[in-house]
């Protein structure tokens, strides 16, 4: 069997580690599989030092779904890979996604006695990932290759690895075994990065609640397993930027962790934790973070109108505001009828709802009063007239299985959405497909760059906005009725191709 080895390269650092330190590593393809696995197929381990005894968590991504995978620490990382130590079985979803995790030792002192007169120690430095069946690496149209490893002494053969020597995995992990093995020197009245975040939360946290769960989310998975127990001086450009570097995140994600990280020392020197400097995470960069790993996926006016024609009410009128007004869709689903003036056409847009719960709209500049054309008017007026839910302060999309209370879910809308997708023959369609639609059809029919930043609501181009101020509310109007043209009725002579 040709399979590439997996050297476990955070085993040894954790041996000096801390209680609650963590390091992460990614898992490749192993030779054996590559050509038959997805590109995209990968692993990502995390190895938690709780004391006594350390707990991996292992999550693998785009491999064969619906399929079970056998863990191993092994000794070699190339066949014939024994001793072997089973750690357990990782079943993948619909998806091809898994996790698994094994609490035991996992660093320098996991051993295995090679049978022998006298018994000999051998070290278990590494780890790799089997098909738990010959079988399923056949169907997979993978190698059906017997391994005679897991329980019944035939698993298929090995999907991830990380490096093909043990000598290679060293030298990937020596950058983390010196910045873990360093020396922390403990400065009396600094916070520990776990006492600043609780502080944080307490009093500096953005209180929105979708931007506020996403902040939690990223402190509770990547952040504190971490840092928890360092002082936030001990956060300094190097080890964060290396730490971020070994993440198997999108750029746009280490970014995000990035800026909580920056949030806390600034907010450690407000406390007067620290003395005033300049905020090392300043310093940090991330590789690829102006670059979209992905193109945005955006509609063509005769995609939209197909995919129109497959929806119901009031998904139809909803997707004509999203496609519209650019709106995100926590903003379309929290309208309100009380927020259009129909006497002087307009729409105040002016809070969003995430998750059921009703908040602030996302920024500042998303806060707006917008124009809508006499042809929208009548199609909001027609809805209003068919809804049972009509009343001022009535939502524009109330939900009757919440009797009004609530307007349709994220959930509820994103399958609807999905379902007509289906009928169109369009594919994979998100929510946010209809901003990136707006944007590139401002875009076609001639709208002046700054009038488009104007209708994007964009916060991060609010200097470019400031320059045009509030002269542009006629070249706005303009645009908007070219935008409802083009949705209602597929056609607009000033467009260019879209």
């Amino acid at each position: 069997m040709a399979a590439a080895a997996v050297g476990l390269t955070g085993m040894v650092p954790l041996a000096n580690a801390r209680a609650g330190e963590s390091i992460t590593f990614n898992m490749v393809k192993s030779a054996g599989a590559a050509p038959c696995l997805k590109t995209t197929a990968r692993g990502r381990v995390t190895l938690s030092n709780l004391g006594p005894v350390q707990n991996m968590h292992v999550e693998v991504f785009a491999l064969p779904p619906n399929t079970t995978f056998a863990l191993f620490v092994i000794n070699t990382p190339t066949a014939p890979f024994v001793p072997a130590w089973f750690q357990g079985d990782l079943i993948t979803n619909s998806s091809g996604n898994g996790v698994l995790d094994v609490t035991g030792i996992f660093n320098d002192e996991t051993f295995i006695l090679n049978p022998g007169i006298p018994a000999v120690p051998v070290a278990l430095d590494h780890l790799g990932i089997w098909f738990a069946d010959p079988t399923d690496a056949a169907n997979a149209g993978c190698p059906g290759t017997p391994t005679p490893f897991d329980g019944d002494h035939n698993a298929g053969i090995q999907v991830l690895g990380r490096f093909p020597t043990k000598s290679a995995a060293w030298k990937a992990a020596k950058p983390l075994r010196d910045a873990l093995e360093t020396p922390t020197r403990i400065t009396p009245g600094v916070p520990t990065v776990t006492t600043l975040v609780e502080q944080y939360k307490a009093e500096k946290m953005p209180t929105r609640h979708d931007t506020r769960g996403g902040y939690e989310s990223w402190l509770r998975v990547y952040i504190l397993p971490q840092w928890a127990n360092a002082q936030i001086t001990d956060l300094q450009a190097r080890p964060v930027e290396m730490w971020l570097e070994s993440l198997t995140l999108a750029p746009k994600s280490k970014v995000h962790v990035r800026g909580i990280l920056s949030a806390l020392w600034n907010y450690a020197m407000w406390k007067q934790d620290v003395p005033m400097q300049v905020n090392p995470i300043s310093l940090v960069t991330v590789k690829g973070a102006s670059k979209r790993i992905r193109k945005p996926r955006t509609l063509t006016v005769e995609q939209f109108r197909l995919l129109v024609s497959h929806l119901r009410e009031p998904f139809n009128t909803l997707a004509l505001m999203c496609v519209c007004f650019g709106l995100r869709i926590s903003e379309a689903l929290a309208l309100k009828w009380t927020d259009v003036d129909w006497l002087n056409g307009t729409l105040r847009v002016e809070r969003g709802i995430v998750q059921q719960i009703v908040d602030d709209v996302k920024t500042d500049d998303s806060r707006k009063t917008l124009t809508i054309s006499a042809d929208l008017l009548n199609v909001l007026k027609a809805w209003k007239r068919t809804t049972q839910f009509s009343a001022p302060e009535d939502w524009i999309f109330a939900s009757p299985f919440q009797v009004g209370r609530l307007p349709y879910s994220y959930t509820g809308v994103k399958q609807e959405l999905q379902r007509a997708a289906d009928a169109a023959g369009l594919g994979h369609l998100g929510t946010h497909t209809f901003r990136h639609s707006y944007r590139m059809w401002i875009d076609a029919v001639g709208t002046p760059i700054g009038v488009q930043q104007k209708l994007m609501r964009h916060s991060d181009i609010r200097t470019t906005m400031n320059i045009y101020g509030d002269a542009v509310t006629a070249d706005m109007a303009e645009a908007h009725g070219k935008i409802v043209g083009l949705a209602l009725n597929g056609t607009e002579t000033a467009r260019k191709t879209v």
